[in-house]
């Protein structure tokens, strides 16, 4: 059964602005990853914590959205 809402938000995650975006994280959040080194300060350390967890919030959030607009069969 298709609503508004999930038609509205399909329309958004199906989005090529939607997409771009989601890409972008990916590249940041990977450039986040790649900066660990060995005996890093402590501020990297803590701002790569924080950043993993945006990230990870972002990333399911973006799941669920799509889960929620294409339903799962579409999704998965």
């Amino acid at each position: 059964m298709i609503t508004k809402a999930s038609k509205a938000i399909e329309d958004i995650v199906e989005n090529d602005k939607f997409t771009n975006m989601i890409t972008a994280f990916i590249v940041l959040n990977t450039l986040f990853l790649s900066c660990e080194q060995y005996d890093q300060p402590d501020y990297l350390t803590k701002a790569s914590d924080i950043a993993n967890y945006i990230f990870t919030v972002i990333f399911a959030l973006e799941m669920c959205l799509k889960i929620f607009g294409l339903g799962i069969k579409r999704y998965l």
